[in-house]
């Protein structure tokens, strides 16, 4: 084998390895890495902003719970300082 041929082949595993004939990309072309890598990035973002909302809410739910166990807490110490 030549070092041409070599290179050739070389390439050609490179190729077949990050291009898959079985996925199709948005333009119909054969899937590359950098299609696979975009999918993740969009399932992970999607997904991110679904859970995202639900905490949103638990953790207002924890600042007002905080501040309801704080302000009696304060209360009660106004009340037994004045005695």
């Amino acid at each position: 084998m030549t070092a041409q041929n070599n290179r050739t082949t070389i390439a050609k595993a490179i190729t077949d390895t990050l291009i898959s004939p079985n996925e199709a990309d948005r333009n119909a072309e054969a899937a590359n890495v950098v299609d696979g890598l975009f999918a993740l990035a969009r399932a992970i973002h999607n997904g991110s902003e679904k859970i995202s909302r639900p905490l949103d809410k638990i953790a207002e739910a924890i600042v007002i719970s905080a501040i309801h166990k704080t302000e009696p807490k304060r209360t009660i110490s106004k009340t037994q300082g004045d005695h």
